[in-house]
């Protein structure tokens, strides 16, 4: 298993302020296939609260571009 201090995430309140292609840019060159979400606590404890998925995420984009070019 990945240590924590290893993994790559993203806060929940930044996933808020990005946009679909965005998130995908951070994909883009990093050989990661999914990226944790997590929601960070007045503490400085986090709670992980999802999972992005790379490969749903570019099939999304991909549909999203077929039904705009109709």
């Amino acid at each position: 298993m990945t240590p924590w201090n290893e993994l790559s995430l993203v806060k929940y309140e930044t996933l808020l302020t990005l946009t679909a292609c965005d998130l995908y840019e951070m994909f883009q060159g990093t050989g990661l296939t999914h990226l944790l979400v997590v929601e960070i606590h007045g503490d400085e404890s986090a709670t992980a609260i999802g999972l992005v998925s790379r490969a749903t995420l570019a099939k999304r984009l991909q549909g999203a571009r077929r039904s705009t070019s109709r």
